[in-house]
């Protein structure tokens, strides 16, 4: 009786270990089943983040070839500014040698008026003329050269601007593609990424947002207006002028002996933006201060007075005139000295022209710094030398060169969008496939591969002097964020303000991707 009542026993046990069994499995595959829902769910978030890492390394691309284009124009007007000077320093010494030369007009007028003083003046030209004369021979050969050195490194420039912006815009898919994998391993650009004519569009965009334009072909130009800037070119290039005066108390006749000098001169944009000239003259003024009086005692003949009709005589010429010579003082007066010379000129450019094109330049300048706003009015040294022309050209390559800048100029000029689409299979969002098994319950992840789509974008970060962004640029940027004459700044690739963020996706893009996620397009 008692073995029947124990296999009993035994036969519930077994009974009830199955069902435990059953529910071990089903918990064990609802928890892989969650698992790997929270693993597709924590990959879809890395994959949208690496989408948007690489679309801010896009826009961050574009940002460089924008700041690029900026650093390079400032550079070149920076050594626009510098052919400028050296043009005009020509110029300027070569007038200057002449002026200090000796035994001048200006120098032989004084001499007759009065040695006192004038001597002096003649020492200091000599000495001068011992410390210019040397400089100029010196700078005839060294500012050629450095103006050839200069205008070779703005050619350059331009090349470099058209080569960086297309190697720039070749570069992004492969970009995109290296910081995506640097992100995750697993992840690729999609099919058709860059491709498709969506992602074409937006590099043509990209492209034709800034494009190159040519100074010389144009009417009016904003590179030769940001060179020709006063602040640009700075004073001794746009007018030099040189007052000398000297005041001697002479030993003649004349008083105080005045020696008065203008020294003018300027550099000038040629009209048609092909090169710099300049022009500088002289004009020397001795003045005295008032005429000058002398007293001098003469002989003079004076007839005796007749008492009897000898005056009928004398004008019948029969009689003999009768008188003495007296001593007697003259007061002589030579008017005062007031005489106009002309001491020096010089001239140079660069270009490949010799004669100069016009009494204007590009700008609104005129004459040449000579203060008169009629074109051709100015002292004669200066008009001599235009009729002798520049001379030499300084650097025959020299004149405004190509440059990059918005195809469009207003506030809206925002940078074209650049879309990043990334896949990554599904397959490959388990980090330990161990925990999968090898058993008959498993947990399939095959399926579509995920999908992430991330754009970005360059854009100007100057301030519109209003509102919170003017307090966000005071913040971020103190020192340089807001412009000193309180005015709006426009887009531009004329200052390097270019910064990269993240931006909407296009509905189009996602309508693509959306098309081929569900195609189960990957590469």
């Amino acid at each position: 009786m008692t073995a029947p009542a124990h296999t009993r026993h035994a036969d519930e046990r077994g009974q009830a270990l199955l069902p435990a069994l059953l529910f071990l499995a089903v918990g064990c595959a609802a928890l892989l089943l969650a698992f790997g829902s929270l693993q597709l769910t924590s990959a879809k978030i890395q994959l949208q983040n690496t989408a948007d890492a690489s679309a801010y390394a896009a826009a961050l691309l574009q940002a460089r070839d924008y700041n690029f284009s900026a650093y390079t124009n400032r550079a070149m007007i920076a050594n626009q500014a510098a052919v400028a000077q050296m043009v005009g320093l020509k110029s300027f010494v070569d007038m200057l040698d002449e002026h200090v030369a000796e035994n001048s007009l200006a120098d032989q007028v004084a001499s007759q008026i009065s040695r006192n003083g004038v001597d002096e003046w003649i020492r200091k030209k000599r000495e001068a003329r011992a410390l210019i004369h040397p400089v100029r021979e010196r700078l005839d050969v060294d500012l050629p050269r450095m103006t050839r050195s200069l205008d070779t490194i703005i050619s350059a420039l331009s090349n470099a601007q058209r080569s960086y912006h297309e190697a720039t815009l070749m570069g992004v898919p492969s970009l995109a593609g290296q910081v995506a994998r640097a992100n995750q391993p697993d992840t690729r650009l999609a099919d058709g990424a860059f491709d498709d004519p969506q992602s074409q569009q937006e590099l043509s965009a990209w492209r034709d947002h800034s494009v190159e334009f040519k100074p010389l072909e144009r009417p009016t130009d904003r590179f030769a207006e940001a060179v020709t800037a006063a602040s640009t070119l700075g004073g001794f290039t746009t007018r030099r002028w040189i007052k000398e005066e000297e005041t001697v108390i002479g030993d003649g006749c004349w008083g105080a002996v005045s020696r008065k000098a203008d020294l003018i001169g300027g550099t000038q944009l040629r009209p048609r933006r092909e090169g710099w000239q300049a022009i500088d003259g002289t004009s020397t003024r001795v003045q005295t201060r008032h005429d000058c009086a002398t007293t001098k005692v003469i002989q003079v003949w004076v007839e005796d007075e007749d008492d009897d009709d000898g005056g009928e005589a004398g004008e019948d010429g029969d009689g003999d005139a009768k008188g003495h010579w007296e001593l007697r003082e003259v007061r002589e007066i030579e008017p005062s000295v007031d005489d106009t010379s002309e001491e020096g000129r010089g001239g140079a450019g660069n270009g490949r022209k010799s004669r100069y094109q016009s009494w204007y330049g590009y700008g609104g300048y005129v004459n040449y710094g000579y203060p008169s706003p009629s074109p051709g009015t100015v002292m004669p040294s200066m008009r001599a030398q235009y009729r002798a022309g520049s001379g030499v050209s300084m650097s025959v390559d020299g004149g405004l060169q190509p440059y990059r800048d918005l195809a469009g100029q207003g506030p809206d000029q925002i940078a074209p969008r650049i879309t990043v689409r990334l896949v990554r299979d599904q397959g490959s969002t388990i980090s330990d496939q161990r925990l999968l098994g090898e058993g008959r319950v498993g947990v399939s992840m095959s399926g579509p591969p995920l999908t992430a789509l991330a754009s970005g974008q360059a854009y100007f970060a100057r301030p519109d002097e209003k509102g919170l962004r003017y307090v966000y640029g005071l913040l971020r940027y103190s020192g340089g964020w807001s412009r000193t004459d309180g005015r709006t700044e426009y887009p531009s690739l004329f200052n390097p303000y270019w910064e990269a963020r993240l931006a909407p996706v296009p509905d189009a893009m996602r309508a693509s991707a959306s098309d081929a996620s569900s195609r189960g397009e990957s590469r």
